[in-house]
């Protein structure tokens, strides 16, 4: 805790004195934990993505948005974000990751949380694809390259932002 003192002279008025005390690694363990429980009152999306160069343009496009972002660098780790953190509001999944694919997460995450949105993502488009990424539990699907724009129209589009 703090400090509080007071010194005073009669007939001249009072000094009130007070400390607060501040630690720089407290302060970033509330703020994890704030974004954790998405207390910020922003759009809080995971981003399942093993390629750093999708993520990082994502990561743009998102902030941009005026949304919080985590990364599951494979749908194992999707699964345990989805798990860990009620507050997430939209997943974005890429099909094709290490150690667990989009698809088998997409099919675990809809038994806990069946309404939430989740957009598949790949590089690997081909005919048929957005009928079995739907079919999986997926709500919709962007090819990559993912344009900006479509992005922004499918955030509105599920989170009203």
């Amino acid at each position: 805790g703090g400090t509080i003192s007071v010194t005073s002279e009669k007939g001249k008025g009072s000094v009130f004195t007070f400390t607060i005390p501040y630690n720089k690694k407290e302060v970033a363990e509330k703020t994890a934990e704030k974004k954790k429980d998405n207390v910020s009152g922003k759009p809080l999306v995971l981003v399942a993505e093993d390629e750093e160069s999708n993520y990082l343009y994502v990561e743009v496009v998102l902030k941009l948005a005026g949304c919080d972002y985590l990364l599951a660098k494979n749908g194992a780790e999707a699964v345990a974000f989805c798990k860990q953190h009620p507050g997430i509001t939209l997943v974005l999944m890429d099909i094709k990751m290490p150690v667990m694919n989009g698809l088998e997460a997409t099919r675990l995450i809809r038994e806990f949380r069946p309404n939430l949105p989740i957009i598949a993502t790949t590089a690997y488009a081909q005919t048929g694809d957005k009928h079995r990424f739907l079919a999986a539990g997926c709500d919709d699907y962007l090819a990559k390259p993912i344009g900006k724009e479509r992005l922004l129209a499918l955030l509105q589009k599920y989170m009203n932002i």
